[in-house]
């Protein structure tokens, strides 16, 4: 049976009005718009399968180039994870920034 996504336009914007976390973990200027990641893995460390993406309020705030295309971007830098924390950890310190603004 497959999940219904869940959808939260307003929690989009808010994870997007925030710097990338990569950024401000290297002490780097952000250069590039913020954009919501959604994580790659659920609650069980499993990858979502095929065509499935994560809940919306399961997102991270990265810039493009750690999103997409940088050097040390999610999804091309194999260290990531090593240098920057797992995506769960991410969106546990995402979510308790916006609890505490909120």
């Amino acid at each position: 049976m497959r999940r219904i996504r869940r959808i939260d336009l307003a929690h989009l914007k808010r994870v997007r009005s925030m710097p990338c976390l990569c950024c401000e973990m290297k002490g780097l200027q952000q250069t590039t718009p913020t954009e919501a990641h959604h994580i790659r893995r659920d609650e069980t460390g499993q990858l979502y399968g095929a065509s499935q993406k994560a809940h919306d309020d399961e997102t991270i705030p990265l810039c493009v180039e750690h999103h997409w295309n940088g050097v040390g971007s999610i999804f091309t830098h194999r260290g990531f994870e090593t240098e920057f924390g797992n995506e769960r950890e991410l969106l546990d310190m995402v979510l308790e920034t916006l609890r505490g603004v909120a």
